[in-house]
C-alpha cells in the first residue's frame, strides 16, 4: 500500500517540542479507500550546534480504515523517527522510518517516508497592533 499525506506540525514556543496533526489516503496497493487521521506530539533536535541535520521522534494516535484492512475497532497508532537536512530556515528534506499498527487488528507495517518541507506562516494584521 502506497499513501500520500499531510503532515503540519506546531511547535511550542522556544522549544524543540511539537504537536502534529496527520491525513492521509492510499493511492496505490490492494487497499483503495484507506485512509487515516493522526495526532500526537513529536521532539525535534540538531545533531551539533549549527547542524544542517535534524532528527525527530513523534508517535501519532488516531483513527484508520477502509480499503478492506483489518483495523479492528479502527484506532492506529504509528511511531517514527526521522532525519531531516535543513540548508536554510525555508526548507528541509528528509526520511521518515517508522511503523504503523492497530493494536485491534491486523494492520501491523514498517514505513519509509520521504517528505519535503516549507514553513507555513498565517499573515500577521500590523494595522491592529
Amino acid at each position: 500500500m502506497h499513501l500520500i499525506s499531510l503532515q503540519l506540525r506546531r511547535y511550542f514556543d522556544k522549544t524543540n517540542f511539537y504537536f502534529v496533526g496527520q491525513a492521509a489516503g492510499a493511492y496505490e496497493g490492494d487497499a483503495g479507500g484507506y485512509a487515516s487521521g493522526l495526532v500526537g506530539p513529536g521532539y525535534q533536535w540538531n545533531l551539533s550546534p549549527g547542524s544542517v541535520f535534524a532528527f525527530r521522534s513523534e508517535i501519532l494516535l488516531g483513527a484508520g480504515g477502509g480499503g478492506g484492512l483489518d483495523v479492528g475497532g479502527g484506532m492506529v497508532v504509528q511511531p517514527a523517527v526521522g532525519l531531516s537536512y535543513c540548508p536554510t530556515s525555508s526548507v528541509s528534506a528528509g526520511l521518515t522510518l517508522g511503523h504503523i499498527f492497530a493494536p485491534d487488528g491486523n494492520l501491523d507495517s514498517h514505513l519509509i517516508g520521504l517528505h519535503v518541507s516549507t514553513p507555513f506562516i498565517l499573515p500577521v494584521n500590523t494595522a491592529e497592533q
